[in-house]
């Protein structure tokens, strides 16, 4: 039994699939509940906000029906506000890679009855500080280059809304994959760890909490998602006959490749002088930065493996 449940709901996201999920969603939840106070979302952002107004009441859970950029928007939320709420998810979206890298099944029935046996679990997440950006929590990434040039394209793309109608999102990010490829110019990045690293020609810079982005890329190998901290993956552009073979093995889920470059660390800095598309979380921001990237916990509520 869970105690007093605050059920945010997307209902577009997933191309409208949580809008046709809720109230079979809602009907098997609320039995499980204390009490459940259930809220809509109406625009981007908007969850943030409803996160941001909760009270800090100690048997209290946050329970999202949505998809990662939901998840994202909640935490957020909560972290601005500086509520220590537990946080449960229901993947209803499209990508849904958080769910993915915690063990929350892909199917939302499923998903819900995980959720009534699931353990509180503290989870390290990251946290993105800059003068510009402000303070940004991120559940899975933060990309600057290639990746956030293909989540520019795949937003503003003239027939995105179209393709979604018609269930083939999917495409209108391979698409784009093919259009930002075209458009990325290198850029050079300035990061330090344990010592100062500079690269001249970066394409590709991802700072990720697990192995998944993109709707699945596994971006990770098990023994590299292994170890504590932040992971960095960054590829460099040479030639473009090297070039392609290493997005395209990053892209297929084949991340080990000697031209991509991996480190792992508590803290990074992060300098990027040049106007260049950043992703996080899926959403947009742009560079230049001057940033801190750090793990902080979060508790959701997790399988039990």
């Amino acid at each position: 039994m869970l105690n007093n449940v605050e059920l945010i709901i997307n209902p577009v996201a997933g191309n409208g699939k949580t809008a046709r999920l809720q109230d079979q969603l809602i009907e098997q939840l609320q039995p499980n509940c204390l009490t459940l106070h259930t809220q809509h979302t109406q625009y981007p952002g908007h969850a943030q906000e409803l996160a941001s107004q909760l009270t800090d009441a100690a048997d209290t859970i946050v329970v999202v029906f949505g998809g990662d950029g939901t998840l994202h928007e909640v935490v957020n939320g909560l972290h601005q506000a500086h509520l220590e709420l537990p946080v449960g998810y229901i993947p209803t979206g499209t990508g849904n890679d958080f769910a993915r890298a915690h063990g929350i099944s892909q199917k939302p029935l499923i998903a819900l009855n995980q959720l009534l046996t699931a353990q509180a679990t503290a989870t390290a997440i990251g946290l993105v500080s800059d003068p510009k950006l402000g303070e940004i929590v991120f559940i899975n990434n933060l990309g600057i280059g290639i990746d956030a040039n293909i989540v520019y394209q795949t937003n503003h793309s003239k027939i995105k809304g179209l393709l979604n109608k018609l269930k083939l999102g999917n495409m209108s990010y391979a698409a784009n994959l093919l259009k930002a490829i075209r458009h990325q110019q290198p850029f050079q990045l300035t990061w330090q760890a344990r010592k100062d690293h500079q690269l001249d020609h970066a394409y590709l810079c991802v700072f990720t909490n697990h192995p998944y982005f993109g709707g699945g890329v596994q971006l990770l190998s098990d023994r590299q998602n292994a170890q504590a901290g932040i992971h960095l993956v960054m590829v460099e552009k040479t030639t473009w006959r090297k070039l392609i073979p290493v997005i395209g093995s990053i892209y297929a889920g084949r991340s080990l490749n000697h031209n991509i470059h991996t480190a792992d660390h508590d803290t990074f800095h992060l300098l990027v002088n040049s106007p260049q598309h950043i992703q996080i979380d899926g959403e947009e921001a742009m560079a230049p930065v001057n940033a801190t990237i750090k793990q902080i916990n979060q508790t959701f509520l997790l399988p039990v493996s």
